[in-house]
């Protein structure tokens, strides 16, 4: 009887696990956003370049660029957005954000 035991739990974990996992949907947030609207992605702390892609990603546009001084390891960096991360707005709503550069020398 205790060899039998044994794959009769394992055969009801594997049911149970199955079985969660067709009752828990998938994370839809962001494949939901993608195609009715703009799900704006956190893009502090990308290259510009990534948070462009991360933006057509998310059906989001490219906002107003803002420059701001910083460290030099913060430069072409993304230090803050305009709208905050993880909102929905309409499909293709700019999103501004601020790069880190140099100081600007006064002329």
């Amino acid at each position: 009887m205790r060899v039998l035991r044994r794959p009769l739990l394992l055969l009801a974990a594997l049911v149970l696990t199955l079985d969660l996992w067709a009752v828990v949907p998938p994370a839809a947030d962001a494949t939901a956003a993608r195609g009715t609207g703009c799900f704006v992605p956190r893009l502090h702390g990308l290259r510009v370049g990534t948070a462009k892609i991360e933006l057509e990603w998310a059906n989001c546009s490219l906002g107003k660029i803002t420059y701001r001084h910083t460290v030099r390891r913060l430069r072409g960096v993304v230090v803050a957005q305009a709208q905050p991360p993880d909102t929905y707005a309409v499909a293709g709503h700019p999103v501004g954000i601020t790069i880190g550069s140099k100081k600007h020398r006064s002329r």
